[in-house]
């Protein structure tokens, strides 16, 4: 009775040890626009995790660098099947939302009366509908890949600030206002959203730099266009502090 019970002992210890060399090798996918090309906080991010985790990752980056949407990256998803292949089998992975790739081209006809509808907004809130459709999209799909599988999921998304960048057309406090609004709609919806799927939001930046006051410069390129080299770290730092609990998408 003591063999046997030894023996099936050093059986499934062996499994465990097994188990844990599997996980050795991590693979991380990181998926986004403009605020994640090139940016490099993905690649501070995989080094915190090679840290903490005590695991070798390997980055994969999936970023666009252009105006896309997440339409973009879904119709990618469902049509590239090695992008379907890395999502379905990665340990990792990150999702920037491109909510200015949706408001961008509709604040523009917003500002030159070419929104449409009694209020002039009709764009703006097409542009709303558009993005939720689409996000709801992409993490079903990915949640569809996964089957089940648990994954290391991070959502980044955008502050407000965004429409205090010193290159943006010139606006009333009014036109601005209402732009902010469908903003944050936005935003609130993806963040209710990942809440409720058990997916953890990263702000960027965190508050007050999210909504109340517009981020130190040195977090921001001279342009204000992309992330500096600070301000990438502060999203690392941001997902850190986030830990490392896995989720199984519904």
């Amino acid at each position: 009775m003591r063999t046997v019970s030894s023996v099936v002992s050093v059986l499934l210890l062996g499994a465990l040890i097994l188990s844990a060399c599997a996980q050795e090798k991590w693979e991380y996918v990181s998926i986004g626009g403009d605020f994640t090309y090139a940016m490099r906080w993905n690649e501070t991010y995989a080094a915190y995790i090679e840290e903490d985790l005590n695991v070798d990752v390997t980055l994969t980056d999936v970023s666009f660098h252009s105006r896309k949407a997440l339409s973009d990256m879904l119709k990618q998803l469902q049509t590239d099947q090695e992008f379907r292949s890395l999502v379905e089998n990665a340990e990792v992975v990150t999702i920037s939302v491109p909510t200015e790739s949706y408001l961008g081209g509709a604040q523009g006809r917003y500002m030159s009366g070419m929104c449409g509808g009694d209020d002039g907004q009709d764009c703006l809130r097409e542009s709303v509908q558009n993005i939720k459709d689409d996000w709801t999209g992409i993490i079903d799909e990915i949640a569809a890949l996964r089957a089940g599988a648990p994954v290391l999921l991070r959502v980044v998304i955008i502050g407000d600030w965004f429409y205090d960048w010193e290159f943006s057309d010139p606006m009333t406090p009014e036109e601005k206002e209402t732009l902010i609004k469908y903003y944050r709609e936005v935003n609130d919806f993806i963040e209710q959203d990942a809440a409720r799927r058990g997916i953890v939001t990263v702000r960027a930046f965190p508050e007050p730099y999210f909504y109340e006051q517009y981020p130190p410069v040195e977090y921001l390129t001279p342009r204000a266009v992309h992330f500096s080299e600070q301000g990438s770290q502060v999203i690392a730092d941001e997902l850190r502090k986030a830990g490392y609990e896995f989720v199984a998408l519904k």
